[in-house]
């Protein structure tokens, strides 16, 4: 079970931000969640408070904000949250369509070597690259590829 009292909690309503000790997630909604007229919840340990929206009264008077006694009903948020950071811990794998685009690139920076004006002399070294590298363009699959080093061209 999480004690909030070891947390610094900021909930950031006009952004859908959760908090803990700083370290912020977004995408959170948070509209039905905190009161309407509190934008922000700060808990600092046992206690906290919540920041009203800015809206002054007939007196010019801006109401001050109001004390929060507990976050208890915001744990899920929190324990969301912890979800949501261990997957943002995890290492990214690439999709078939990010290796699509790498290939495409790849292709790209070599396709200088059909130009008419271009002579190399390790020309088929290239051709042997991008057929490689067409296969991954037109085949692509998910996760981290060992791509072929492209060759150095050799001018003649």
């Amino acid at each position: 079970m999480i004690n909030l009292n070891e947390y610094n909690l900021t909930l950031v309503k006009p952004d859908g931000y959760v908090c803990l000790n700083g370290d912020c997630i977004g995408e959170f909604d948070l509209a039905n969640v905190l009161p309407e007229n509190v934008t922000f919840l700060h808990w600092y340990g046992p206690k906290g408070y919540g920041e009203l929206q800015h809206e002054m009264n007939e007196n010019g008077i801006q109401p001050p904000n109001t004390r929060v006694n507990s976050v208890d009903e915001y744990l899920p948020l929190v324990e969301e949250w912890f979800v949501r950071d261990e997957i943002r811990k995890q290492p990214y794998v690439n999709t078939a369509e990010d290796n699509k685009e790498t290939a495409k690139v790849k292709l790209f920076n070599t396709d200088y070597v059909y130009l008419p004006d271009v002579h190399l002399l390790n020309k088929s070294e290239f051709d042997a690259y991008r057929a490689v590298i067409r296969q991954m363009f037109f085949n692509p699959v998910p996760g981290e590829i060992e791509w072929p080093e492209e060759p150095t061209p050799v001018w003649a």
